[in-house]
């Protein structure tokens, strides 16, 4: 095993600074696209039972400003938060991260 093995990434990286700079941004796009996603998702699951962020908010026993940064793509919520947010609103895990139907 190599000295620095820990210092390997899980994917192959190519030594030439534009596609590692590629890669990373392409994965920060995905990443944003999934939060805003999730945002959408959950601001109109949350719309469509005539509720409003804190009372959303208290059913899944989180803080109002947590909901509002869901709802807006500013949070990168754990899992924990994610089942507390699709208990709430009476959805699985797929329906909160799924590409909007229309």
């Amino acid at each position: 095993m190599a000295a620095h093995s820990h210092l390997l990434a899980p994917w192959p990286i190519y030594w030439n600074g534009a596609t590692v700079l590629a890669v990373a941004a392409d994965a920060a796009s995905s990443q944003t696209l999934a939060a805003a996603r999730l945002g959408q998702n959950v601001r109109q699951l949350r719309a469509s039972r005539g509720l409003t962020q804190a009372q959303i908010a208290k059913l899944a026993g989180l803080p109002r400003a947590t909901w509002a940064n869901l709802e807006t793509g500013a949070a990168n919520p754990t899992l924990g938060v994610l089942e507390r947010v699709a208990a709430a609103l009476q959805v699985t895990l797929e329906e909160l991260v799924q590409a909007p139907r229309g």
